[in-house]
């Protein structure tokens, strides 16, 4: 299923109509969060299909992220990981930031 932001949707709409016209199902976002889903006339799913509440999905990740181990030690290795700041001669982000921190 694509997903079309409520701006694109407005903008585009010829191209909106022709992908319903090929029988493509949509669901429509508002910055970012699903509002609804744009489902072709005649089509059997338009009875059956559900797409979960934003605050129940979003319940669900946080559970998740409850259960799982954390990937970092804390949010300054998490940053300097992903922007690239770690030393090459570091082994693991986890050596790199106890390293920082005794100097």
């Amino acid at each position: 299923m694509k997903a079309v932001a409520a701006r694109e949707l407005k903008n585009r709409t010829g191209d909106v109509m022709r992908a319903l016209r090929r029988g493509e199902t949509l669901l429509l976002t508002f910055r970012g969060k699903p509002v609804a889903t744009i489902i072709p006339c005649g089509d059997d799913r338009a009875r059956t299909l559900e797409i979960q509440r934003y605050e129940e999905a979003w319940e669900e990740i946080e559970n998740a992220l409850r259960t799982s181990a954390p990937r970092f030690v804390s949010w300054r290795e998490a940053e300097d990981t992903t922007r690239g700041r770690i030393p090459c001669n570091a082994v693991t982000p986890r050596d790199w930031l106890r390293r920082a921190r005794r100097s």
